[in-house]
């Protein structure tokens, strides 16, 4: 590994998002100051020697005590009512990790895989100390080593704006179960009276009463065929965040570094249901109806059309199972009507001791005027109807580089509402939630970070396959490098980050019995194999929109970015990427 720069003429640089889905633009005003703040805290603190991985932890911690987000405070509920959060960061020095996951009544989740990232050196009377932690072991750790505060109650980590979501949403799921009941008994009742009816009915030698022309098919097969190839670039994006290289492309092309597309048939993604209900029996008996007495055949009629009905009832049971998985990743929802006025932002983490820095007026004005924007949207709302619908997936999470060249990336995550007790998603797992490795001598340093559905993020091990790639790709010598060559150097790797994404989450093998819409989304951050130095900041994601936040120890103030797909685009068939030089 090259040789770190050190000291003040090192540059820092921490980036951020508040997880992928749809966010609502009346709200961007304050995800922007809460980005800006936690920006601020982790750069002051950089500034001041701290450690990338202490700064992630601190500027994590502040989205845990936020409320606005799912982390921490902020997490959606189980089934149950509960909150049960995720989180994990790693040291891109060391390559050391900590994880917990399934914990409850622990306010910082971050502080707790903080300590156990930190206490992995060395042995504990001669026993390997854990990486990862769930449950209530998680939570005894907590308590014990004072990593975080830890509540009494669950009820103390619900926030009002959660428990209106768990309320809406478990209302819906309700009411589908029950629309399904419905249907089985309608269906039910439906059968009985065309069994009915077919023996009231006089038949003959040549009738079939349940022949081929009557076979009612519960379903069939559908198949989702992806768009054509079309992709656009946008270079120099004008607005406050100084764009340096977009990318939007559909899932059915590919693009090499030279900037050709090469077009290729891609295998479909079929989700083949396919139902099959056994009529021999029933047809061999009708055939010989006129054989056997009414009684007989009555029963053996009766008997297949309970078979049968107990085939449908399967075959809704499933249908509901998947409309409740979807509910919980997809789910859209209004934004709250009671917000929790009191935002503890400015509150110190219990447990992890920060280098001491001088508190300037500036913050605390800035939270002041978070805490009068909350006050003044709550008064807004209750004076509006409907309200612009949200969709909040799982995970924030940040990416950072100190001074003397070490990266560090975390994740924190509340989970998918409604989750089942236990759950746990990629917020904890290394890999899939995040990924930190510095540089060496010919390859980037990097940090990543994602957002979505944990589940389908743990199969593809989205942050690990990212990093792989960068990882693999030869950097030039720093003799040489001309504007020209230099611009397509960081436009290289905003298609390498693309066509990662698209070949490994979009069009993943792993992921083939998932239909489209997939989305997700990733931050990025890129770091010089010559001088350690922060290079290139990137974010993708395939959700309507991504919120951002990034800032170096050489900016006078924090960056602030909604980045939304075009027009015309379909959520999660599509990947956006967008960068900015560090």
């Amino acid at each position: 590994m090259s040789s770190a720069s050190a000291g003040p003429t090192g540059k820092g640089f921490v980036g951020i998002h508040i997880g992928a889905g749809k966010h609502s633009k009346k709200r961007y005003p304050l995800y922007s100051k809460v980005l800006a703040m936690a920006c601020k805290q982790a750069i002051n603190l950089i500034q001041n020697g701290g450690s990338a991985l202490k700064a992630t932890a601190l500027a994590t911690a502040l989205l845990e005590d936020c409320k606005l987000f799912n982390a921490g405070s902020g997490s959606n509920l189980t089934w149950e009512g509960g909150v049960e959060c995720d989180a994990g960061i790693m040291d891109g020095k060391t390559g050391l990790s900590g994880a917990v996951g399934a914990v409850s009544r622990v306010q910082n989740p971050i502080h707790v895989a903080y300590q156990l990232c930190q206490n992995q050196c060395g042995l504990d009377n001669g026993l390997i100390r854990p990486c990862m932690m769930v449950g209530h072991g998680a939570v005894e750790y907590a308590w014990e080593t004072g990593a975080s505060r830890v509540f009494e109650t669950e009820a103390e980590m619900v926030s009002p704006y959660a428990q209106r979501d768990y309320v809406k949403t478990k209302e819906k799921v309700n009411e589908l179960r029950q629309q399904a009941e419905e249907n089985v008994k309608i269906k039910a009742e439906r059968n009985m009276a065309e069994e009915d009816e077919k023996e009231t009915r006089p038949s003959t030698s040549n009738e079939n009463p349940i022949g081929e022309n009557n076979t009612k098919l519960i379903g069939e097969k559908s198949s989702f065929l992806l768009n054509s190839t079309y992709r656009t670039v946008v270079k120099d994006s004008t607005g406050s965040a100084n764009i340096v290289h977009r990318t939007v492309e559909k899932a059915s092309s590919t693009r090499s570094i030279d900037g050709k597309v090469r077009k290729r048939k891609l295998d479909t993604n079929p989700l083949d249901q396919e139902y099959e209900e056994d009529v021999e029996d029933l047809v061999g008996k009708s055939a010989k109806s006129n054989q056997e007495d009414t009684g007989e055949q009555i029963d053996n009629l009766m008997e297949e059309s309970v078979k049968a009905n107990q085939e449908d009832r399967e075959d809704i049971n499933n249908d509901i199972d998947i409309l409740e998985e979807s509910a919980k990743v997809n789910k859209e929802t209004e934004t709250e009507k009671k917000l929790d006025k009191q935002i503890r932002l400015d509150r110190r983490p219990c447990g992890i001791v920060y280098e001491k820095v001088d508190e300037r007026e500036e913050d605390e004005e800035e939270m002041e005027e978070i805490r009068g924007k909350v006050d003044k949207e709550e008064e807004e709302r209750e004076k509006v109807e409907e309200e612009e619908e949200e969709l909040r997936l799982d995970t924030v999470g940040v990416v950072c580089v100190d001074l003397a060249g070490n990266v560090a990336s975390s994740c924190s995550s509340g989970g998918i509402i409604l989750k089942r007790s236990g759950r746990i998603g990629q917020a904890c797992i290394r890999g899939s939630g995040w990924w930190a490795q510095n540089p060496t001598a010919n390859s980037y340093g990097v940090a990543t970070s994602t957002t979505g559905p944990g589940e389908y993020l743990i199969r593809t091990s989205l942050a690990r396959e990212v990093a792989r790639v960068f990882e693999n790709k030869v950097v030039s010598s720093p003799d040489g490098s001309e504007d020209e060559e230099e611009d397509l150097v960081h436009d290289g790797n905003s298609v390498l980050l693309e066509k990662c994404i698209r070949e490994q989450f979009l069009e993943s093998t792993f992921l083939r019995d998932v239909p489209f819409p997939k989305q997700a989304g990733l931050i990025l951050l890129l770091t010089s194999p010559h001088d350690n130095a922060p290079e290139e900041f990137l974010w993708a994601f395939s959700s309507h929109s991504f919120c951002v936040g990034y800032m170096s120890t050489q900016d006078k103030q924090p960056h602030t970015r909604m980045s939304s797909l075009p027009d015309g685009y379909v959520p999660g068939t599509v990947v956006s990427v967008e960068s900015v030089f560090c």
